[in-house]
């Protein structure tokens, strides 16, 4: 939606209008899809989880609310994979409008990375003082800039460089990634795994329901 920012999009598809007045743009069409997708998954799963337990077994009223949510559940997963696997095909990353976009705002982002390591040394709320009084300087330069001319005798131009640096200060950002991954994959596997058992089923049109879904 913000083709200024450009750090992500979906690429250009012909016939596909971002807006009848701003040639230049190209919303996302898939993307948005999927969150309004998601939207609705997340209303069925509060839908499912706060309603009361039954409490004879014959209550319809509940057992027809939690049989609904889940078959539309099911419905619109099936509706969200391949909207899903054409986003992933077509998402064009643009790591250097990334850092062109966390540099245009002088680096004034990196204040908390420096105020932690100022902290080591002068104390945490000494720290926050002396950064938060330096942003005063944030409208006429850049944050190495204002770091070397405030406070060059505690940094050398070494330290403010690498305090400076994005990209050093991702915390656990690749041990997430890697998590989510590895979650990811194990949920397909076993998806695919129960789904292939389920294929044998003496039921042709349950067979080729269920084909569908793994080919997609």
């Amino acid at each position: 939606m913000r083709s200024e920012q450009a750090e992500l999009c979906e690429g250009f598809k012909a016939g596909v209008v971002g807006s009848s007045t701003m040639p230049q743009k190209v919303n996302p069409k898939d993307s948005q899809d999927l969150i309004h997708i998601g939207r609705r998954l997340a209303h069925n799963a509060a839908n499912h989880l706060t309603h009361p337990a039954a409490w004879e077994s014959g209550d319809r009223a509940v057992r027809s609310v939690i049989y609904e949510s889940i078959t539309t559940s099911c419905q619109l997963c099936r509706e969200l994979m391949p909207l899903l696997q054409r986003l992933l095909n077509r998402l064009i990353v643009r790591p250097e409008i990334m850092r062109r976009n966390l540099t245009n705002g002088g680096l004034w982002l990196m204040s908390e990375r420096v105020m932690l390591a100022l902290g080591e040394r002068y104390g945490r709320q000494a720290a926050h003082d002396r950064m938060h009084a330096l942003t005063a300087l944030a409208s006429e330069c850049t944050l190495p800039e204002a770091l070397e001319r405030e406070m060059g005798d505690d940094l050398d131009a070494e330290a403010i460089a690498a305090l400076c640096d994005p990209s050093s200060y991702l915390g656990s950002t690749d041990a997430l990634i890697d998590a989510t991954r590895a979650a990811a994959t194990e949920v397909i596997t076993t998806l695919n795994t129960e789904a292939e058992r389920q294929i044998n089923v003496p039921h042709p049109v349950l067979s080729q329901r269920l084909r569908l879904f793994i080919d997609a």
